[in-house]
């Protein structure tokens, strides 16, 4: 079992500035209570690669900067398991 925290990324629309607590209504209305974020992060955009898809480890990467180890797990930033090589 991982110990990590939920981090929510956020793009707002163009002209929009939005609030931590409304994002968190909005959250909780509509999921359930495990799945709400305990981090919330603007982003003017999403990072992207080539392909157009999301950059999710550089998002761990900002998540683990911004927030510290209680996002990144016992893993930090790595995705891959740790193998042992006896």
């Amino acid at each position: 079992m991982r110990e990590e925290s939920i981090v929510a990324f956020v793009v707002a629309a163009a002209g929009q500035q939005p609030q931590r607590d409304d994002l968190l209504k909005h959250c909780m209305a509509h999921l359930a209570p495990y799945k709400v974020a305990e981090h919330l992060t603007v982003l003017e955009v999403m990072p992207e690669h080539f392909l157009g898809q999301v950059e999710k480890k550089l998002l761990r990467a900002i998540a683990c900067s911004s927030f510290g180890g209680e996002c990144c797990g016992p893993l930090g930033m790595s995705e891959s398991k740790h193998t042992d090589k006896h």
